[in-house]
Parts: C-alpha cells; structure tokens; sequence
C-alpha cells in the first residue's frame, strides 16, 4: 500500500492548503507504479483526492513491455475525497469504510507493507491498524537519525565522537559554543 502524503508540521504549512496545491505532493510517488512490471504485484494507493485517469495512463504507458490495462487490474486507487489540510493517514484513519477497502486490497499481509513519505506516530498507527509493516523508521526511534541523536547513542555506547555539542540550541548559542571549543586548546579541523 502507498500513502504518499505527509503528516509532518511542516506539511500542513502554506504549502497544503486545501485544493490543487496538495495535489502534486501526493501524486510524487506515482513513480512506484513501475513496480507493476512485476507480473504477481499489486498495489494500492490512496490519496486525498481521486488522481486524473489520464495521469495513471501516463504512468501505465511507461512501463515496458506490460499492456497497461493489465497493470491497471492490479492496481487499486482509494480517495476518502476530502481535500482539508488534515494528514491522509488521519483521514484514513477516520473513515473505517475506507479502511476496510484498503484492508480488502491486501490479499497477503505477509507480503504487504505501507510506504509513505514520512514516517510518523499517524502512519504508524495506519500500519498497526492494517496489520502491516511500515516501511520506515518507527516515529520512536527517529531522533536517531538526527546529528544530535546519533551523538547522544554514541556517547551513551561509550564510542570515541568528534567534538563539537551534543544540542544544538540555534545560531548565538552555536557560535558561543564554536568559540568556547576554539579556546579549549582542541586543534581545528578541516570541515569534509
């Protein structure tokens, strides 16, 4: 299952507003469509508002050597059709019609998984709700992909880490910061 929207802060910012603005934002994971070449895949994917026909088609026709038509069977396309600047998963998550749709698509759920382009506490929720693995980091753990995270890991598993700080608290306190290690005596180095 594909659940291309964002459940970020940011993306519920100017950009999404309601209409045609949030329309290109779910539409950028059409590209997945190519893994229909594969004979035995099937795919849903959900977005806000029904996608044009034309540009499914526009996408079938890329795929080489598949009739398109019968790509389109194996593709399944969900809209709740509201466009209000809400996360799809919330909205998914809020209509269980449209859950038991998707929950329908699924014909193996050790085979299925959700992609979505933003990992949060919403889509993990959606996964759980499907019975079917994220394919992303769990919002838990995602501090760890940060600068500050992987810093605060290290330290607590006890490996050798560049200097610098562990938070980073905006641009005065880090220019304090940078010129409290030159002071400190550390030789400077060479930014990669």
């Amino acid at each position: 299952m594909n659940k291309p929207s964002s459940s970020s802060r940011r993306c519920r910012s100017r950009w999404l507003q309601p209409g045609s603005k949030c329309k290109p934002y779910e539409e950028r994971f059409l590209f997945l469509l190519l893994l229909l070449t594969q004979p035995r895949a099937r795919m849903v994917y959900v977005t806000s508002q029904a996608i044009h026909p034309s540009v499914i088609e526009y996408y079938l026709d890329l795929l080489p050597g598949i009739i398109p038509r019968h790509a389109f069977k194996r593709l399944t396309l969900l809209a709740p059709y509201d466009d209000s600047p809400q996360p799809l998963s919330l909205k998914v998550l809020q209509r269980p019609l449209l859950l038991q749709r998707i929950e329908a698509c699924i014909a193996d759920k050790n085979r299925a998984h959700l992609v979505c382009y933003n990992t949060t506490y919403l889509e993990r929720n959606l996964a759980l709700r499907l019975d079917i693995p994220l394919y992303g980091a769990d919002p838990r753990h995602l501090s760890f992909g940060t600068k500050t995270g992987c810093r605060k890991l290290f330290a607590e598993a006890g490996m050798v880490i560049r200097s610098g700080s562990i938070t980073f608290m905006g641009s005065r306190r880090w220019w304090t910061r940078c010129a409290r290690c030159g002071r400190s005596g550390r030789r400077s180095r060479r930014r990669w």
